[in-house]
This record gives structure tokens, sequence and C-alpha cells, in this order.
């Protein structure tokens, strides 16, 4: 009977030791700042084949407040994807585009600081408390570099 306890707990023991794990990568978060709420009641998200320098379009999205939480501070109105398909990341190239200034935003080329960890817990289920954080892309054609490990999080669009 000590034998079986004995082998049962080694073997919870060893399948639960932590596994390297690649922490997921951020997601770029637009921010509009000085436009009113109706100024940005809509906005289109446009993706792109990753390196077709926007020529080949996969399909657009409408953001609007049926699938995107905006967080308003002051003056600044952030725009958060509830889908994870439609948040901008490395896969694909953007454009984030206003109607009400025509003003569009090209995102490219995005690059990460990629960050492991162990996972822990029984038989490794516990999820990473980590993630990859953005060091640099392209906005429109100009190289934009991170100084600090969130600072590139958002994208911030100015009226």
């Amino acid at each position: 009977m000590k034998t079986q306890f004995f082998l049962i707990i080694s073997i919870l023991f060893f399948t639960s030791c932590g596994k390297t794990y690649q922490c997921p990568k951020d997601s770029l978060i637009t921010t509009y700042i000085s436009y009113t709420d109706s100024e940005i009641d809509t906005i289109i998200l446009r993706r792109f084949k990753f390196g077709s320098n926007y020529g080949t379009r996969i399909d657009s999205t409408i953001l609007t407040a049926s699938n995107c939480q905006f967080h308003k501070v002051s003056d600044t109105v952030t725009l958060f994807p509830i889908d994870e398909n439609i948040r901008i990341n490395d896969d694909y190239d953007w454009q984030v585009f206003n109607p009400f200034d025509q003003k569009t935003v090209s995102i490219s080329n995005i690059k990460f600081q990629m960050q492991e960890t162990k996972r822990g817990g029984l038989f490794r289920m516990d999820p990473a408390n980590c993630v990859s954080y953005i060091i640099s892309y392209n906005r429109d054609n100009t190289i934009v570099n991170s100084i600090g490990s969130d600072s590139l999080l958002y994208l911030f669009i100015h009226k």
C-alpha cells in the first residue's frame, strides 16, 4: 500500500513540474485622442496579407460597440476588440480607418521580445502569467521602437 501511494505521489510530482512555455504575444491597442464619441463610433479595421504592402486585402471589420470595448478616460478613447481574431497582431498587415476624418493609419512588421516561462501546477495546466511585449512596428512606413516593456501597447491616433 505504501509503495502504491509513493508511486502515485511521484507520478503527480513529476507530471506537475513546469515545462518551458512561450508567453503569448501582446496585441496593439488602438487609442484615439481628442475625438468625440460620435467621431469614432465606427472604425474600420482592414486586414492584409503579411508582407503584401497592403496589396492583398483579406477582410475588413467595422469596430462598433457590439464587437469592441470602448474605454474613455478624459479625451482619450481606447478600442479593444472582443474577438481575438481582430486584434492587431503580427500575423497580418493592418490599416485602421476612421470614416469621420478619412484618416488611415497603416501598421506592419510588428516585432516582439519573446518571453518564456515554466508552466506549473498539476499536469502543467496552470496558465502562464506572462506576455511577449511589442518592441517595434512600422507605422505609415516609419519604424516605431519601444522605450519600455509596455510602451508600444497602444497605437495613439491624434485628431
